[in-house]
Formats: structure tokens, C-alpha cells, sequence
């Protein structure tokens, strides 16, 4: 049996995110894909676009999309740098830069992935990665 505080999640990890190990050093800190903010973007998002005459296409869907992820879900990383060795710093306009990139759809893909990921978000997982 499993006793109902083992299933809730941590509020706070869902909107200001979680560190996870994606590839060659690099960590991303990522948010809940259904937190607050997220919703509240995409909606805002849809809604500018539904004062449009046309429906989007999927192409303008598809940036909303990546503009709130980048927004709201990649909320830092760590470890990236620029093409000249340099930290690059984040801020929600590079995530959108990064995200928009052809060459990068894997990095996109894993942030979906893990933001959807509930168990990152369990209030317990985080207690039981303390006590190590």
C-alpha cells in the first residue's frame, strides 16, 4: 500500500524547477510543464493569437509552444557555453534561441520529456535525495 504524502508533489519544485544531468557536463533546471506559469503563458499566448482574423498554423503553434517552455519550464542551465568558450548565461530569450534550433530538437525533446516527468516533482524524492 502507499500512503497518499508519498504521491504529492512539491509545489515549489514545479514552478522554480529541478537540476537534471543532460549530456557532456550540462545541467538544466527544469519546471513542471503543467505549473502555473506555464499555463498562464500559453493561454496569454493563444489568446493574442485568437484576436487574429486567421488561425495560426502549426508553425506559429509550435513557436507559442517553445516561447512559453522557454519562458517558464527551462528555467536555467548550467555548464553551456558560447561558441568562443565563454559562459553563456541564460535568460528566457537564449532558452528560445536554443529551443527554436533544428540542430538542438534532442535538447528540446528532453526538456519536454522531464517536465512531464512527475516523479522529478515528489515532495518524497526530494527528502529521500537529502539524506544521501
Amino acid at each position: 500500500m502507499t500512503k497518499l504524502s508519498d504521491l504529492r508533489v512539491d509545489p515549489a519544485l514545479e514552478t522554480e524547477g529541478v537540476w537534471v544531468d543532460f549530456a557532456a557536463g550540462v545541467r538544466l533546471r527544469i519546471a513542471r510543464l503543467a505549473n502555473p506559469r506555464f499555463q498562464e503563458r500559453i493561454f496569454a499566448l493563444a489568446h493574442r493569437n485568437g484576436a487574429a482574423e486567421s488561425e495560426p498554423t502549426k508553425e506559429e503553434r509550435d513557436q507559442q509552444l517553445r516561447r512559453a517552455v522557454a519562458e517558464t519550464v527551462l528555467v536555467g542551465w548550467d555548464q553551456v557555453e558560447e561558441e568562443d568558450g565563454s559562459p553563456m548565461p541564460y535568460s528566457p530569450e537564449r532558452a528560445l534561441e536554443v529551443l527554436s534550433d533544428p540542430g538542438l530538437r534532442d535538447l528540446y525533446e528532453f526538456v519536454l520529456r522531464r517536465a512531464q516527468d512527475v516523479e522529478l516533482y515528489r515532495r518524497r524524492r526530494l527528502e529521500a535525495h537529502a539524506g544521501n
